[in-house]
């Protein structure tokens, strides 16, 4: 594995960490209110890291098995709606984030080169890479992160 890979692994790994250095002082009635402009909290945040990670995962397992399979948009303000993501509880949502995180950068070091060469993609748009789809979660988890530090300062 490259050294750049890893360290994009290392890096996700260390999402949870930093998610729950920015959370702990925070009391869990804080961090279940909607951000500004009727945007999303805190929790908000976190339960769509959570659920990104599962997204990333199946399309990860199609990619493997498929070729070049398509994957749909989806759309995380409607998951927050269905899913009640403000009733959910903070450290519950953190402690979730980090075992499916871990087991997901497992799977990741197992891979082999051919296996983060592998494509799909989603429809109208062109083919993207297991390295693509990895580094667009990283790049999400920078997004989200960021969102988070800012609405809780």
């Amino acid at each position: 594995m490259s050294t750049d890979r890893n360290e994009l692994l290392d890096k996700l790994g260390r999402a949870p960490d930093r998610m729950q250095r920015l959370i702990e002082d925070h009391p869990d009635d804080l961090l279940r209110q909607a951000g500004d402009c009727g945007g999303w909290g805190a929790v908000e945040i976190m339960a769509f890291l959570r659920d990104w990670d599962v997204v990333v995962d199946d399309r990860l397992s199609l990619m493997l098995e498929e070729e070049n399979p398509e994957f749909e948009h989806e759309d995380p303000d409607l998951w927050s709606i269905e899913r009640d993501y403000h009733a959910e509880i903070p450290d519950t949502v953190l402690a979730e984030f980090r075992t499916g995180r871990e087991q997901l950068i497992k799977r990741l070091n197992n891979l082999d080169e051919d296996a983060w060469a592998r494509t799909g993609h989603m429809p109208d748009e062109p083919a993207f890479t297991v390295d693509d789809l990895i580094l667009g979660l990283f790049q999400n988890d920078q997004e989200h992160l960021n969102r988070l530090r800012d609405l809780l300062l």
